[in-house]
């Protein structure tokens, strides 16, 4: 606990209240929504969202147990009430704009989304040269993708979706002839990105005070009377709206957790949308209480006034110091530049170095916008006068673009085949299962045989894990990797995904391709489940198993405690299989499969051949398209269930190979290590070694595998 971070509480409430001052009895602060003083009060809720994410890297349940330190825990939850009120003072200023100015739409972009841009693209180029300097992995995904495009500044969603809702207002009221025709458009608009989100399971954060924008716009278009109505029944309105507010924020962020108020058999799906909605409502009453309260006292003094001339540049500067002084930056294994475990001086720090660097983001942002305006101002009516002669000519390039492109990939979709094709002639056998070909990498001779089974959530086994099997094979090893029906280079099959299909699979395959008995499993984390089904089935034919943080069945049953019953996880798992082939479909369809480089495809591609990162990629393609290798999931949970309390059997030798993340930091589940401490029956020939580092570390630290493997190949002499 750090006490001394709890002087930040009354700290912010000096910063907000100091200079303020209360209306008499009978008497309202009519500029409460004065540009001013909605700045002003912005100004603090900046500062309050740095505490929120301060909190987030010190005192929330899901970091590393070793980096809690509580204190700022009181700010854990705020961040999105925040959030609601930049969202409701954005749709209300841009509907006053729109009512008074005249020819507001005149120039719209370059006036309302180049500032936002220009302060986005100076501080994403800080966190590319933090980023670069501290070698931490870039990468690329769509807004198709699972839990939503990848960032530079893991922060900076809030720039996408503010620019999205300046198009919508802009498409809803540019020719509107009554508001309530533009109110329509941009709640419709919402709606759908609210959907969109929820469809391919972005966090909640991207949408659960979107509506706050359209809120600010339906009061701005409609404030003297709500104003009248809130002066008359302001009391009973601000009792009644603190109740609610009260309720559906505990609730809505799990502080009375739902599932202990509701039947046992309830619909997790359901409690996620009431959370939701909690949320959304919490947020709605929130800024409602927020609103009435400064309709009764007026906010304002020379600090605020400062931060409040820069709100979105502290929000989009300070995450940057937030990560180099946290426990890690961005990712666990990526360490900082300096660990300030203490919250207090943590706290200090960052917002000492967010202020000054976000005033010079400021201070240059209004520079390049000053020569923006000037060049626009000077050839406005130029460009105009001559954008109906020219708008020919730029139709017919975009088609001569698109023509090319399509060109150009066909071509590369035809060296990309032969590239396929050389790598399958070169590396790749066949094993034959039930008249079926299953993809296999075979290398390297000797007295022991080792079969590779990669986590099925692997496109492309026979190149990620190749590294590895060349190791051994240089050492005096036959080696095979089986890449699984569906695969790039396997066939394709419709027999039901379940763990015991694959272990017939499997088997049939080793002995497809002459492996002499006994041979060793070498089993990675999903894959767990198929290697304790062939030792149940064939043990006269396993010499050893090699795990890597395989899974054992009774995991999921600490698995499941993060969806509250078995059906839901399962109704999870479905759900990220259908979005999972959606989302490829589209990627495909816009040609941008190679573009997407998610973190898992550049762990994969680190240390291969451009060769075997064209095979990968297509193998990536393939994988997320099949629509067979989604549904694997459904058969996921009573796969494991099936092996659950099954252990080593005794005689069997086992190098049991456990992530130090796992163990440490429950990163796959809770109680990793006690799990695989109960398959054990035979310690003397069954162990467990806890590597240094996550998961993954199969496919970037080739030679710590390489080297326990052989270990136990030695040992087994």
């Amino acid at each position: 606990m750090s006490y001394l971070s709890l002087i930040f509480y009354p700290a912010l409430l000096v910063l907000l209240f100091y200079g303020s001052g209360r209306c008499k009895k009978g008497e309202w602060n009519d500029e409460f929504m004065s540009l001013g003083q909605t700045k002003a009060f912005l100004g603090f809720s900046s500062i309050v969202i740095i505490f929120h994410h301060l909190s987030q890297r010190t005192s929330v349940s899901w970091i590393k147990k070793d980096a809690i330190v509580h204190g700022l825990d009181g700010f854990e939850y705020l961040g999105y009430l925040f959030v609601a009120l930049f969202f409701f003072c954005s749709g209300y200023g841009m509907f006053k704009s729109y009512e008074t100015k005249v020819n507001y739409f005149e120039n719209f972009f370059v006036k309302r989304a180049f500032p936002i841009i220009i302060t986005w693209f100076l501080t994403s180029s800080l966190f590319f040269i933090v980023r670069s300097v501290k070698d931490v992995p870039f990468s690329f995904s769509t807004i198709f993708s699972i839990g939503g495009p990848s960032m530079l500044n893991q922060y900076g969603w809030y720039v996408d979706i503010i620019l999205i809702l300046y198009l919508l207002f802009y498409l809803g009221f540019f020719r509107a002839k009554k508001d309530i025709y533009g109110i329509v458009v941009v709640a419709a608009g919402i709606v759908a990105i609210i959907l969109f989100c929820d469809y391919f399971i972005y966090g909640t954060w991207w949408y659960n005070t979107l509506h706050m924008f359209l809120a600010g716009i339906i009061y701005a278009s409609n404030e003297d009377r709500i104003v009248n109505v809130l002066k008359k029944r302001y009391i009973p309105i601000l009792c009644v709206s603190m109740v609610i507010l009260v309720i559906t924020f505990l609730i809505g962020n799990s502080i009375l957790p739902l599932y202990s108020m509701l039947a046992k058999n309830y619909i997790y799906s359901v409690d996620r949308w009431i959370i939701y909605f909690c949320q959304l409502i919490s947020a709605f009453f929130f800024v409602t209480c927020v609103m009435m309260l400064r309709m009764k006292c007026y906010i304002g003094n020379e600090a605020l006034d400062i931060l409040g001339k820069m709100t979105l540049e502290i929000y989009l500067v300070h995450g940057l110091f937030v990560q180099l002084f946290s426990y890690a930056f961005i990712y666990d294994k990526i360490k900082p530049l300096i660990y300030i475990k203490n919250v207090f001086v943590y706290s200090l720090v960052v917002i000492v170095l967010s202020l000054p660097v976000a005033f010079a983001v400021k201070f240059l942002n209004l520079k390049i916008c000053e020569i923006n305006n000037n060049f626009f101002t000077l050839r406005y009516e130029n460009i105009r006068s001559k954008f109906r002669k020219t708008l020919p000519v730029v139709i017919s390039l975009i088609l001569i673009y698109v023509i090319g492109s399509a060109a150009m990939t066909d071509q590369r979709n035809v060296k990309k085949d032969e590239i396929i094709a050389r790598y399958e002639k070169e590396n790749i056998v066949y094993a034959s299962v039930d008249g079926m070909k299953m993809a296999a990498y075979d290398v390297g001779e000797g007295d022991h045989t080792v079969v590779m089974l990669g986590d099925t959530s692997d496109p492309m086994c026979v190149v990620t894990l190749r590294p590895i099997a060349d190791g051994l094979a240089d050492k005096g090893n036959r080696v095979i990797i089986l890449d699984y029906f569906n695969r790039l280079y396997s066939d394709q099959t419709d027999e039901p995904r379940t763990g015991e299909r694959f272990a017939y699979e499997i088997h049939s395959a080793i002995k497809s391709l002459g492996v002499d008995s006994p041979y060793i499993i070498w089993a990675h984390t999903g894959a767990g489940i198929f290697a304790m089904e062939l030792i149940d089935r064939y043990p006269d034919e396993i010499e050893g198993l090699v795990g890597a943080d395989m899974y054992m069945g009774d995991a999921i049953y600490e698995m499941v405690k993060d969806f509250h019953s078995f059906d839901e996880m399962q109704r999870y798992y479905t759900k990220v299989g259908d979005t999972q082939t959606i989302s490829q479909k589209i990627r495909d369809y816009l040609n941008i499969t190679n573009l997407e480089v998610t973190a898992y495809v550049e762990l994969m591609y680190f240390r291969h051949t451009d060769e075997e990162k064209e095979v990968f990629s297509a193998a990536y393609g393939r994988y997320n398209n099949s629509r067979q290798i989604t549904k694997e999931s459904m058969y996921y949970i009573d796969d494991m269930k099936a092996i659950a309390g099954r252990k080593f059997p005794k005689g069997l030798p086992v190098m049991d190979i456990v992530s130090n993340e796992a163990v440490k930091y429950d990163s796959i589940c809770k109680n990793w290590y006690k799990l695989h401490e109960a398959l054990i029956t035979d310690p003397d020939i069954q162990q467990i070694a806890v590597t240094a580092y996550d998961s993954g570390f199969v496919y970037y630290n080739f030679s710590y595998p390489i080297a326990k493997t052989q270990e136990f190949i030695e040992s087994l002499d």
